[in-house]
């Protein structure tokens, strides 16, 4: 090998080089950077968990509200009902019976008038 091809192969071998290092200083500096955004990342999941968690108790907070008011509805039902019950107050089904009675007498009032006449 002449002196010339040594020093062109020298050359190539510097530039390869410095080409080298500017890649491993690109990709330190992406490592930098994806540990920053790990970290961050991180610190989020931490705070998203406590408001799972947070938001769990409220669920279940809200469930045992609801159940307690479903049980409170019924009690309330149940003692309307009671009320009604004892102050004779006529349930729906005896006002549709009475009203068919009533229909019933009409019926009957405007045959015997029929009859008359």
């Amino acid at each position: 090998m002449d002196f010339d091809q040594v020093l062109k192969q020298l050359e190539w071998l510097n530039e390869e080089r410095r080409k080298d290092k500017d890649i491993i200083s690109k990709q330190v500096d992406r490592i930098t950077a994806m540990e920053g955004s790990i970290s961050g990342a991180n610190q989020q999941i931490k705070e998203l968990s406590s408001e799972i968690t947070r938001l769990s108790t409220v669920v279940n907070r809200m469930d045992e509200f609801d159940s307690s008011l479903l049980q409170q509805r019924l009690e309330i039902n149940k003692q309307v009902e009671e009320l009604m019950t004892s102050m004779n107050v006529p349930t729906k089904d005896d006002i549709d019976a009475l009203g068919k009675k009533i229909s019933d007498l009409d019926k009957k009032v405007s045959e015997l008038k029929k009859a008359q006449d």
